[in-house]
């Protein structure tokens, strides 16, 4: 069963957004970030919040040469945003009071709620806090422990940068930042393969939900079908995929959060300006070593 997160703007996030500051040189007309980020394997747990933007800081910090050498826990990232936001609930109650009465749940989350949370306590490595492997396979944990998160990796802090224009999108791009954007999403992107790919606006009166993923690429189609600038990512010569579209349109590549194997092509999926445009929440994760 695919879970959506919970999206819609409630006012819930205390956060505050940085001023955007992009560059305002010319465009280059295109950048591939997918070979910074981490190999896309099943990442079912949490939320696809807590996909986007975890992922999408450790992508940043490889773009602009600063390895990461784990990847981030989706499952901890969520869990720590669970908790913190049922305290921000029931602010009268201790700690072992919420976990009685409250036990964590997985009810979706804002983007700027996982932000929130990540610049809070920083990123912390798949399966580092739990034993075993680094894989974040397995149910939500009850309790995380947020002190050792905080104490493990309290020197990467991330921070946001509300995007409004799809040319402030491409310009985060073009300087090596990562974008998770939110949004509605209905079943020609649940059902996307490559040659119908979701480049249009979503349909609100179709099945789907609110939905985040992370845009890592933006290109125009050349007379060939193809964007040629873009890279080989996980095996995939992305430069050699046709897509359904004239030439010169404007594309985007976004990582959606459902794995390798069970999502479009390499779990990533080609849209146009109609899609990306049509998202509520679309944020540069820039990601600061302090």
């Amino acid at each position: 069963m695919i879970h959506f997160g919970l999206l819609e703007p409630t006012g819930r996030s205390s956060h505050v957004l940085r001023a955007a500051t992009l560059p305002s040189k010319a465009f280059r007309g295109w950048v591939d970030l997918g070979q910074y980020r981490d190999p896309i394997t099943y990442q079912w747990e949490g939320n696809c919040a807590s996909n986007a933007v975890p992922l999408s800081c450790s992508q940043t910090l490889r773009a602009k040469g600063i390895e990461v050498p784990w990847t981030p826990s989706i499952r901890e990232t969520y869990a720590v945003t669970l908790a913190r936001l049922r305290a921000q609930d029931h602010p009268t109650l201790d700690v072992r009071t919420l976990m009685t009465r409250y036990p964590l749940v997985d009810t979706g989350s804002e983007l700027l709620d996982v932000v929130d949370t990540v610049q809070l306590v920083g990123l912390c490595a798949m399966g580092a806090l739990f034993g075993g492997e680094f894989t974040d396979d397995g149910p939500v944990p009850s309790e995380p422990s947020h002190g050792a998160v905080r104490e493990q990796l309290r020197n990467l802090m991330v921070g946001c940068r509300e995007v409004v224009s799809l040319n402030d999108v491409q310009a985060a791009l073009e300087s090596g930042v990562t974008c998770p954007t939110g949004g509605w999403v209905d079943d020609s992107f649940i059902g996307w393969t490559r040659e119908q790919p979701p480049v249009g606006a979503q349909d609100r009166n179709r099945s789907g939900g609110g939905h985040a993923v992370r845009a890592e690429a933006v290109g125009r189609v050349g007379p060939d079908g193809c964007v040629t600038e873009w890279a080989v990512v996980d095996g995939i010569d992305w430069s050699r995929v046709q897509i359904v579209a004239p030439p010169g349109t404007r594309v985007w590549r976004v990582v959606n959060s459902w794995g390798r194997d069970s999502y479009g092509l390499g779990g990533c999926a080609i849209v146009g300006d109609a899609f990306l445009a049509d998202r509520w929440e679309k944020y540069a994760c820039d990601v600061e070593v302090v």
